[in-house]
């Protein structure tokens, strides 16, 4: 696993996923994804339970990255279901809008990439949607490459 070279970003610690953490985790995403089409809507606790409940979840290896006390991006991780002992999985990347552009999406995921390569993880995956260009654009450039798409499908009752 080759973690790429991000500049940190200035003034940023990160804290961990614990029940103190998790309200400022659902702020951001809240800010983060409430915009995107299909945002679900969820409250505090619908969504921190469809990330925690997860028996691959990994709260030690799911950064809030914090400003002068502001929280202002995420990630959430857990181990890939399909082979667990080889692979990482990123479940959730959010950053605040007001802190789009600085790199913090980057530095998160290279945080996370470091997290992984000393869990000896071989791969990382993750499921960015289609209509999403800018985590795309983000996933390209920290070296991700595109193994694979899945259909969605409906059918009207």
């Amino acid at each position: 696993l080759v973690v790429p070279e991000v500049r940190p970003v200035p003034s940023v610690s990160y804290l961990t996923w614990d029940a103190e953490s998790v309200h400022a985790f659902f702020a951001v995403y809240e800010a983060a994804f409430r915009e995107r089409p299909g945002f679900p809507g969820w409250s505090q606790e619908t969504w921190g339970r469809w990330v925690s409940d997860d028996p691959l979840f990994r709260p030690d290896l799911s950064f809030l990255a914090v400003v002068q006390g502001q929280a202002v991006g995420f990630v959430t991780n857990g181990e890939d279901e399909v082979a667990p002992e080889r692979d990482g999985y990123l479940i959730q990347v959010g950053v605040h809008p007001q802190w789009r552009g600085q790199r913090l999406g980057a530095a998160l995921v290279a945080r996370s990439l470091q997290a992984w390569q000393q869990e000896a993880k071989e791969a990382v995956l993750l499921h960015v949607n289609i209509n999403n260009p800018e985590s795309i654009r983000l996933y390209r450039q920290l070296g991700f490459v595109v193994v694979g798409r899945r259909g969605k499908f409906s059918r009207h009752l």
